[in-house]
């Protein structure tokens, strides 16, 4: 089950060692089970244990309180799919791998929006 203090917010209050500590854990964890339930219950837990240091990222990125709302949303998708393709067997840690990729959806996002969204040209 997922610790009652982790379903009021992104970080509730832990500190980066505990976010840390309870992330392997649960990686850990997720890695060794079989019941999907649990299994999904355990990545959530992951993303929202994590959402602070999506946000982090973002916050570099991001220009207005809409365009941060949607690059957060980008962010969650590339921490989801690094919760589901770590392996903590790895003998890397989970944000030497989810910051990177975090940055990278970002990036890529950013770039489809720029190419999609050009000026107008007259002629």
């Amino acid at each position: 089950m997922i610790p009652p203090s982790a379903a009021a917010g992104p970080s509730c209050g832990l500190t980066r060692r505990q976010i840390r500590e309870r992330t392997d854990r649960a990686l850990a964890t997720r890695a060794r089970i079989s019941g999907e339930q649990r299994r999904q219950e355990l990545l959530e837990y992951v993303v929202r244990i994590n959402l602070g240091v999506a946000a982090d990222v973002v916050s570099r990125y991001a220009g207005g309180d809409l365009e941060n709302e949607a690059l957060l949303e980008v962010a969650r998708a590339a921490l989801t799919r690094t919760v589901r393709e770590f392996d903590p067997g790895c003998g890397d840690e989970f944000l030497s791998q989810a910051v990177p990729a975090i940055r990278d959806e970002l990036r890529k996002h950013l770039g489809d929006r720029d190419q999609t969204v050009g000026p107008l040209r007259e002629g």
